[in-house]
Formats: structure tokens, C-alpha cells, sequence
């Protein structure tokens, strides 16, 4: 929640031979001055060899410490942060061999973005006409619109896709740039020759 307050808490402790031992369940939790958490309303399950016991607290610490703007990353949609946000939260997720490719695109494509914005400046350049005598100004005004449209999903796109196959994210991130940037150079040198 943006007051920082965590809900549904699901903890699994595991021992050296990764079996599940405990797990707890916690209604809420509110994040303590010193990085701990109170959990509220827990209902635990230790699991014996033959039996499981159950037992439930009205409150309890979890001496865990999470860092407060980390928890202001889960906030922000991955499109939204900045290159430096990011860097940090993939850190994370990588300390904690959490997946990163969603946070991964997002931060290749931040980088790659000032080279987009000189791709679709060729790609615009390629629809300006050459003498004013064209009668079909307003049709190129539409493709390069279209164009730019294609520019937009085609990147949203491939990032989608990458997450299904497991395209790594520099190519999810930079290949809808460098393919639009073909485009851009094939159609000047096709404007050239007329």
C-alpha cells in the first residue's frame, strides 16, 4: 500500500535440505523505523515429521530489513521509473534470484531510447517531401503518423514476446530500434532516387 503497509503475507521457511519447516500466513504488516516488520494477525504451521501444529498471534516482529524506497519501486510500473531506480531494484532481484526481465527490458529500453528518438527523426525525414508540387502531402502525413504508431507498439510488443521466450532483454530492448532504423535509411535512399 503507498503507506508502506504490506498485505497477505505469505512466509515459507525452509531447512538446509530446501523442505518446507514453517509457514505463516499474516494478515498485515507495517514496516517498523528500523527496517523490521510488525506482522499482524499470523497464523503459523511447523511441520513435524508425523503432525502439524498450528498456532495463530495477535502480533509479531519479523526481523527482516527492507530498505523504505525499495519498497516505493513496487509503487512505480517498470515503464515509469528511472534508469537509476531500476539498476538498483534489478540488484535486488538478482541478490534474491528473483526474475529480472521485466525490470530488465524497461531499463535497455531507457537506454536505448535516445537513439529511438534520432531513428524517428530519419523515419520523419523520409516523409518530407521534396518540392511543395505533391499533391499527396496529407497521405504522407498519415504513414509517417502510422509509422510512428507501428515505432510504438512494435516495442511494447517485443517486449511481451521476449518475457514468453525468453529473448534476452538487450534484444527486446534494442532490435524494434535498430529494425525501424532500417526501415528509416531504406526509405531516404528510396526518396533519393526519385
Amino acid at each position: 500500500m503507498p503507506d508502506h503497509t504490506l498485505l497477505g503475507i505469505k512466509i515459507w521457511q525452509r531447512n538446509d535440505k530446501n523442505e518446507l519447516i514453517q509457514a505463516a500466513e499474516a494478515e498485515s504488516a507495517v514496516l517498523n523505523p528500523d527496517g523490521s516488520w510488525q506482522l499482524k494477525n499470523i497464523r503459523r504451521s511447523i511441520l513435524g515429521e508425523d503432525k502439524v501444529e498450528v498456532s495463530t498471534a495477535a502480533e509479531e516482529n519479523w526481523p527482516i530489513s527492507v530498505k523504505r524506497n525499495l519498497m516505493d519501486v513496487l509503487l512505480v510500473k517498470p515503464d515509469q521509473m528511472s534508469v537509476g531506480e531500476l539498476t538498483t531494484y534489478i540488484d535486488h532481484l538478482e541478490k534474491n534470484n528473483q526474475n529480472t526481465q521485466v525490470y530488465a527490458i524497461a531499463w535497455w529500453r531507457k537506454l536505448v531510447y535516445p537513439v529511438a528518438a534520432w531513428v524517428m527523426a530519419l523515419v520523419a525525414f523520409a516523409f518530407t517531401p521534396q518540392t511543395t508540387r505533391h499533391g499527396n502531402m496529407g497521405l504522407k502525413l498519415f504513414g509517417g503518423i502510422c509509422l510512428g504508431l507501428l515505432f510504438h507498439f512494435a516495442g511494447r510488443l517485443f517486449g511481451f514476446t521476449s518475457q514468453l521466450y525468453g529473448v534476452p532483454p538487450f534484444l527486446a530492448g534494442a532490435l524494434p530500434t535498430v529494425l525501424f532504423a532500417l526501415l528509416a535509411v531504406y526509405l531516404i535512399r528510396r526518396q533519393e532516387k526519385r
